[in-house]
């Protein structure tokens, strides 16, 4: 159960979790795009994924205050900045996963 005494549900709490999973799975996916980049010789692109990568971690420990601001009942906080850190970092995400793509189909 939710430990705020007037919400009824717990759906900020999921929402908050929910948003945490999806940067960490981004940057998962990130750390095998730069070794895969570095293996295939593209150091730009294992560059770019590497500071996408260190963009995300903060990201997802960004997050991790997201609870800290549905603990205050007293004022009201708004999620937009989260959203759009984890937009980001799952975009980042996938244009190093789709540069990749490319590279490895054309040769």
């Amino acid at each position: 159960m939710s430990t705020f005494p007037d919400r009824a549900g717990l759906q900020p709490e999921r929402t908050a979790l929910a948003w945490q999973r999806t940067a960490l799975t981004s940057l998962v996916i990130q750390v095998g795009g730069v070794v895969l980049a570095l293996r295939l010789g593209q150091s730009v692109v294992a560059i770019l994924g590497a500071i996408i990568a260190g963009v995300t971690s903060v990201t997802v420990a960004g997050v991790r205050q997201r609870f800290v601001e549905l603990r205050d009942d007293e004022r009201g906080y708004s999620p937009h900045r989260h959203m759009v850190d984890v937009a980001v970092a799952t975009g980042g995400a996938a244009l190093v996963g789709g540069i990749l793509a490319v590279t490895v189909a054309s040769r």
